[in-house]
Parts: structure tokens; sequence; C-alpha cells
């Protein structure tokens, strides 16, 4: 259930993209939200932590393109979802 989610949000990414060439926040917030909720009711506390850790790793990793202009910000965020669907695992 989750990958169909995430196929559909970032479809409907790709759709806002191609149209009007920005990304809505408030369209990645509802997946952001998905995950949060999800995160909370599979792993608790220690869920939002390693979505917290993934979502900083992936700023980490994302954010120096961006600063270079090689990518923009609204495909940072769709990064960041589809990272946040595969979180860190337990150590």
């Amino acid at each position: 259930m989750k990958v169909i989610y995430l196929i559909l949000i970032l479809t409907g990414a790709v759709i806002f993209d191609l149209f009007t060439d920005k990304i809505p926040n408030r369209y990645l917030l509802s997946g952001f939200l998905f995950l949060l909720i999800q995160r909370l009711t599979e792993g608790g506390i220690s869920g939002i932590g390693r979505t917290i850790i993934s979502l900083f790793f992936i700023l980490c990793i994302s954010l120096p393109f961006f600063a270079l202009g090689t990518v923009g910000g609204g495909d940072i965020k769709c990064l960041c979802l589809a990272g946040l669907f595969f979180p860190v695992s337990r150590m």
C-alpha cells in the first residue's frame, strides 16, 4: 500500500511540474503527514526518530546540488518524500 501511495504522490508531482513548473507545498505536505502518521503507528517515537534521521541524511546529500543550481526545490522535496518511505533501519 505504501508503494502505491508513493507512486500516486510522485505521479501527481510530475504532472504539476509539467504543467505549472512548480510542485505545490500543500500537495507534498499530505505525503509527509501520511508518513508521519504511519511511522507513529508502526514504530512509535523511535519511528519518528528514524524518519528525522533519514530526512537529515537525504537533505545533506541533496542540498549541495540545490546550491549549485542543478536541481530545484520541488525536486528535493520529492526526493525527501520518496526517501522517507524507506527510513533508516534499526541499529
